[in-house]
């Protein structure tokens, strides 16, 4: 290799590595200058097009066997977690866990799990503050607490807030960060990744835009 292509292969090095911090910390001074992120979608789709070559159905399709899902609600000046769901398939049985921090939808504060024991699933429900051992129910006994729990995995979640790959609009923001924008009838989803792997979820509620509900995604 030529001195000259080394000089440039070395500058790559460095440039490649700094761009990609430059346009973090520029996403960063846009939260604190105050933007939201539906105000730096609304920017975003103003002055870009989507990609059509930009398919969500990676992101819906989500390939992991651990996972949890934080939830919140909130507006531009606070924020409240209200539950968190987290599956777990790398035993030899998945479960499912859900943590109301509040009462939601007719169900109680605490904690549901829904486990696999002898080819049955069964269900169970921890009140805040128990100190006893959990009851387990058969599920076919509780149908619609299984269900419930299971509306909060992720892509349940997401059939709920009726994405769809055809609707699902793409971008690229500053370069890394990719992003998916559709809404229903009541409701602007923004759902935000990097790379391969989705991060978050805001829905915004179209007649309050200053209201949202945010899901964060951690794999671990």
């Amino acid at each position: 290799m030529s001195e000259k292509r080394k000089r440039i292969f070395k500058d790559a090095l460095f440039l490649v590595p700094f761009l990609i911090i430059t346009a973090l910390l520029t996403l960063g001074l846009m939260f604190v200058a105050g933007r939201d992120v539906f105000e730096m979608m609304t920017i975003v789709k103003e002055n870009t097009t989507s990609d059509p070559a930009m398919d969500v159905s990676g992101y819906i399709n989500l390939q992991s066997n651990k996972y949890s899902l934080s939830y919140s609600y909130g507006d531009k000046e606070n924020s409240v977690e209200y539950a968190v769901y987290s599956y777990n398939a790398k035993g030899d049985n998945p479960i499912e866990t859900l943590v109301l921090k509040e009462e939601r939808d007719g169900f109680e504060p605490g904690t549901y799990k829904i486990e696999w024991y002898t080819n049955q699933d069964f269900v169970s429900y921890t009140p805040d503050g128990s100190t006893s051992a959990p009851v387990l129910y058969y599920a076919e006994e509780q149908p619609y607490m299984c269900e419930y729990v299971r509306s909060y995995s992720w892509s349940n979640m997401l059939y709920g807030l009726s994405i769809d790959s055809d609707t699902a609009k793409g971008y690229k923001v500053l370069k890394v960060l990719s992003a998916y924008v559709w809404d229903n009838s009541e409701r602007e989803n923004i759902l935000l990744g990097l790379g391969g792997n989705p991060t978050d979820l805001y829905s915004y509620r179209i007649d309050k835009p200053g209201e949202y509900k945010h899901i964060k995604l951690t794999n671990r």
